[in-house]
């Protein structure tokens, strides 16, 4: 399996909305955003008759970096234009860009496009870039001899060589710190394709193994044993969305490694993201791109046209 590398980026400014923000702009008649996120699933293509008009639309699933879910409907030629880039990149979780579109609530956040909206696939900007390293994989980590804990320093995580609890001066942050038990190891990624390796680090290897460092330290050999049995348990058969980045080490003459910044089970029957509050303003419509039939004129839901 191989990761796309950075490329060179275009300056692009876009005043992205995030998911927690879009809560304010619900069924804001004049009122659009622009948002980015990951594409992770595909819905079919329908057709729905609107004043005896036929009508196209197809659902996407959007997953943000806080792994928060919304979904994008893009009708008409806007399905002709991107949906097939779109479903021919949907298995590598492509990074969308929706520039001037709709925000609506039905059962959770609904973006739809307008006529004037642009939706971009995998565009070269910074923030689409650091999105992009998204890949759906197997995990396994069960034939990977290593340690899975290391002592490092309590803030950057930087290893060192002091006892447990001494105070020193730390190579990574150049701060005086306090030397803790920190879990880190490896973890295969498994596809179609191949196996690339990546490494858990920071919080997200306690979280696997639901153990925290100090208490996995003082296991004896079986203990380990026991309880990884019980974590590998948890992950066979089962495929995960894991963003990725470039690893800052890079030995000579090894192929590129890769930290494991998060992980998520792929969704099944995928709850969408719930705001906090939604306005008292905002009156919560059905999504039309769940009906069948229509009263609404195509020029009066210009998200439609």
């Amino acid at each position: 399996m191989e990761v796309a590398e950075p490329t060179n980026t275009v300056l692009v400014d876009y005043n992205y909305t995030t998911f927690d923000e879009l809560a304010k702009f619900i069924n804001k008649k004049n009122a659009t955003v622009d948002v980015l996120g990951v594409v992770i699933e595909a819905f079919p293509l329908r057709s729905i008759s609107k004043d005896n008009k036929e009508q196209t639309v197809q659902k996407y699933l959007l997953l943000n970096e806080n792994m928060k879910v919304i979904s994008l409907s893009l009708w008409n030629e806007f399905v002709d234009a991107v949906g097939p880039r779109i479903e021919h990149e949907v298995i590598n979780h492509p990074v969308v860009i929706c520039h001037r579109v709709n925000v609506s609530y039905f059962k959770g956040i609904a973006l739809a496009n307008k006529y004037d909206s642009m939706i971009l696939v995998n565009p070269p900007i910074d923030e689409a870039l650091q999105l992009v390293t998204w890949v759906q994989v197997f995990l396994s980590f069960k034939n990977i001899p290593q340690r899975y804990w290391y002592k490092a320093c309590r803030k950057c995580y930087t290893a060192t060589d002091m006892p447990l609890g001494e105070e020193y001066t730390c190579n990574g942050c150049g701060k005086p710190q306090e030397a803790q038990a920190r879990c880190r190891f490896d973890i295969d990624l498994n596809d179609q394709s191949g196996t690339i390796t990546g490494s858990a680090y920071a919080e997200l290897p306690e979280e696997i193994l639901e153990l925290p460092a100090d208490v996995l330290r003082n296991y004896s050999f079986e203990e380990i044993n026991t309880h990884l049995s019980k974590v590998h348990k948890k992950f066979a058969e089962k495929p995960f969305i894991v963003q990725l980045k470039p690893s800052r080490k890079k030995r000579s003459g090894q192929k590129r490694r890769y930290d494991i910044v998060q992980y998520s089970e792929v969704p099944e029957g995928t709850e969408l993201f719930q705001p906090n509050e939604i306005p008292a303003s905002s009156e919560v419509k059905k999504d039309p791109s769940d009906e069948e039939t229509s009263t609404t004129s195509p020029h009066e839901n210009k998200s439609m046209e």
